[in-house]
């Protein structure tokens, strides 16, 4: 078990720091993940799984109930990425020189209830909706091995993830956060890979495999 304190593992608290400070758009640790390792969701359009129709009940069960409105677009992907452990891209297009792929661009969004323009909304994943699929014990029965694996959304609001016990593999690249709190925590890998975040609190989690951050705004220890 990997531990994250302020006196307990220095070598890691070196790492994540690193990870922090790293040239943006730079890979710290092993290869940065490549846009060729996407598929669309448009592309799984005619995927469908039990454990795909099952964890999309539930996610509409708990949308209800919280009065969160529809589904969003970009959440029905990533409810497809969790039941096949396939990492869904979220915008149209795979190319590295195209300025959409750039999260800093969408930054802007993740701290706030506006939309962007129409084409982009397919990329909105409500950080309440993503913490409920980490968190939620009956819908770990239907996610992947592999876990949430998702490319160029935007996470709108606040990841908060403190002293949670997060249940699967969470992986979100080139993608734009708003604050995630991972503050005494517990999770498998959370991989924030070539993505911007407005603010990290990672205060002592309790990590089983990687962290890997880069582009963060802002990092309490």
């Amino acid at each position: 078990m990997m531990e994250l304190g302020s006196r307990l593992n220095v070598a890691k608290i070196a790492l994540l720091v690193m990870l922090i400070e790293s040239t943006p758009g730079s890979a710290v640790a092993g290869k940065e993940p490549g846009v060729n390792d996407f598929s669309t969701c448009a592309s799984l359009a005619t995927v469908v799984t039990p454990d795909g129709r099952a964890l999309l009940k539930l996610l509409m069960k708990h949308v209800r109930a919280e009065r969160l409105g529809q589904i969003l677009p970009g959440e029905r992907c990533m409810v497809k990425a969790a039941a096949t452990g396939r990492s869904i891209w979220l915008d149209k297009s795979f190319d590295d020189d195209d300025p959409g792929n750039d999260p800093t661009r969408w930054i802007s969004f993740t701290v706030s209830t506006q939309r962007p323009e129409s084409e982009q909304e397919r990329r909105l994943i409500r950080a309440d909706v993503l913490r409920w699929l980490s968190l939620n014990d009956k819908a770990q029965k239907f996610i992947d091995p592999m876990g949430i694996r998702l490319g160029a959304a935007i996470v709108q609001g606040t990841l908060d993830l403190s002293y949670a016990n997060v249940l699967t593999a969470l992986t979100l690249n080139y993608s734009a956060l708003g604050p995630v709190k991972l503050r005494y925590s517990t999770a498998r890998t959370i991989d924030f890979s070539a993505s911007t975040a407005q603010f990290v609190d990672a205060t002592s989690p309790k990590i089983n495999g990687d962290v890997l951050f880069t582009q963060t705004l802002q990092v309490d220890r």
